[in-house]
């Protein structure tokens, strides 16, 4: 196998597996970001090396929303509260009581 078609087919592999983990939610929506962030680079390289600047400019995107998702689910602000979390929507409920 070619070393650019490697690098496409990991890049793509990665792509699934993190939509996969993201679907699952819960502990396994943790390993998403890192294995997008994999996917990510690997794809980028793929389409610079081949010179498909569209597709490389989403990738890039994707990539921008990657560190984001990255930054907020490893290193929250202190304001921000855990995104799909069941221990948040428990203190939420207990925060803000029905009726009250």
């Amino acid at each position: 196998m070619h070393t650019f078609t490697a690098i496409e087919y990991l890049g793509s592999a990665l792509g699934m597996i993190g939509a996969a983990a993201n679907s699952c939610g819960s502990r396994w929506a943790r390993l998403t970001w890192p294995t997008w962030l994999a996917s990510n680079c690997l794809l980028i390289a793929y389409t610079g090396i081949r010179q498909e600047w569209g597709i490389c400019a989403m990738q890039a995107s994707y990539l921008f929303t990657t560190l984001n998702g990255l930054r907020r689910t490893f290193w929250p602000a202190r304001d921000e509260r855990p995104v799909n979390s069941e221990v948040s929507s428990v203190a939420a409920s207990r925060a803000y009581p029905e009726g009250q």
